[in-house]
């Protein structure tokens, strides 16, 4: 009584492994190139940091957030949705986030490519790195909270996910506000980015998830 089943203690085994290996993204991350990090830290990185965004260090970057949000709709998910393998359910989950950033990130080059908004659409991509990552950062230890400490609580991770939505959506809207308002872009193009690279991608993801 009150022993963990096999197939409970296999499932932690190779979650233990995904937050060793996310752990060692942060440690690289942080040793590689330590000023960039705090820069991607900071609350203002796409204003100090305004170099071309499609580099190594983001790459890296981009593939812990991508981690980081594929275990936590994993764990959200797996509540709802009957899996014979948990192990291939996430890895599907990552397969389908990954998908939609590389498409979402081929359109937003095509804008950068033939719209005269370069440097609106390099801020919007500095500005969302920033509030992923931060966010990525605050998820990790609060996912690696819940598993060990409470030994993955749903409730929790409801809260936690409705939380990350609440400030995902509000920086979202700061970035596009501030920026838009120093690059001043026409409203089609603006309309265009909102619904076609913010608004999409969610609909896609959650209809191959969930749907």
């Amino acid at each position: 009584m009150g022993e963990l089943e096999p197939k409970t203690i296999l499932v932690q085994d190779w979650l233990t492994i995904i937050f060793l290996f996310c752990f060692c993204l942060i440690t690289i991350l942080k040793f590689v190139n330590p000023i960039k990090f705090n820069y991607l830290t900071n609350i203002n990185y796409s204003k100090i940091y305004k170099k071309n965004p499609f580099n190594i260090f983001n790459i890296i970057s981009c593939f812990f957030i991508i981690i980081i949000i594929s275990k936590q709709l994993f764990f959200v998910f797996r509540n709802y949705k009957i899996v014979d393998d948990e192990f291939i359910y996430l890895f599907y989950i990552f397969f389908a986030i990954s998908s939609v950033v590389v498409s979402r990130t081929l359109i937003i080059v095509l804008f950068i490519k033939i719209s005269r908004y370069g440097e609106f659409f390099k801020n919007l991509i500095n500005g969302n790195l920033n509030i992923f990552f931060k966010t990525s950062i605050i998820l990790f230890f609060l996912m690696t909270f819940n598993l060990y400490a409470l030994n993955s609580n749903h409730k929790f991770n409801i809260v936690i996910s409705i939380l990350i939505f609440i400030n995902l959506f509000y920086s979202q809207f700061s970035l596009i506000w501030n920026t838009s308002k120093e690059h001043k872009p026409n409203v089609f193009l603006l309309i265009s980015y909102i619904c076609i690279l913010k608004i999409s991608p969610w609909i896609i993801i959650y209809s191959l998830l969930f749907i």
